[in-house]
Order: structure tokens, then sequence, then C-alpha cells
């Protein structure tokens, strides 16, 4: 039931970062309050705290690239990890690396957006998490 919740709020999340290429702040609240409080009831409370550092990393390279990289997308990663834990987040946020590191060469070999073109990350992130979760991959 949590994969579940979480793939409808990551779509959710991924409409607002597609139309607006910045995802609300209270959207982002709620999920944390949320995966925090879901998080808070593992009982391998080490898996949470390990699954939420590839989101804490972004939150820091978003601050390093003056937003380049945006806090939404690290608080997203923060969520997963609140919710799966490791070593599945870190699964889905690889998937999602991935993806986008696909689409932007594709989008770059058939030139149709600038190098300094921001591409929305929240679609990737929920597709990754549909393909491991769809995959049976999720421990």
């Amino acid at each position: 039931m949590s994969y579940v919740c979480l793939m409808l709020y990551f779509g959710l999340l991924s409409i607002w970062d597609v139309k607006r290429k910045e995802i609300p702040g209270k959207l982002l609240l709620s999920g944390l309050l949320t995966g925090l409080a879901y998080g808070i009831l593992q009982e391998e409370g080490w898996l949470v705290l390990m699954g939420i550092i590839p989101g804490v990393l972004l939150i820091f390279m978003g601050f390093l690239t003056r937003e380049k990289v945006g806090y939404g997308d690290g608080v997203m990663v923060i969520i997963l990890g609140l919710v799966l834990g490791w070593p599945d987040s870190f699964l889905v946020y690889m998937l999602a690396q991935f993806g986008v590191l696909l689409f932007a060469i594709g989008l770059l070999a058939v030139r149709k957006v600038p190098r300094d073109e921001q591409i929305p990350f929240a679609p990737f992130l929920a597709a990754g998490l549909f393909i491991v979760n769809m995959g049976g991959l999720l421990s």
C-alpha cells in the first residue's frame, strides 16, 4: 500500500515539475512529514538513515550549483529514503539518474534543447520507482 501511495504522490509531483519546473514547498513538506512518520515506524532505523543520504547530497549539490539541481529533487529523494530505506531508495535514484542521462543525451543529439536547459527530475524518480516496484526488485 505504501508503494501505491508513494507512486501517486510522485506522479502528482512529476506533473507539477514538468509544467512549472518547480515543486510547491507545501507538497514537499507534506510528503517529508509523512515519510518521516513512516520512517520512524520502521524497525531498522539505520536503513532509513542510509536511504536519505543521496537526497541530502542532492540538496547540497543544489546549494553548490545555485539550484541548477533543484532542492525539491533532493527532498523527493529524502522522502524515498524515508519510505523505502536502503538499498531500495538508492536503486530508484540510480535508475532515475540513468534515465535523465539518456533523455538529456537524446535531446542534445537531436538538438531540441540548449545545453543549459533544465530537465525536470521528478518524472524520472517516479519512473524509477515504478520500474523497481513492477520489476519486483523492492525488498
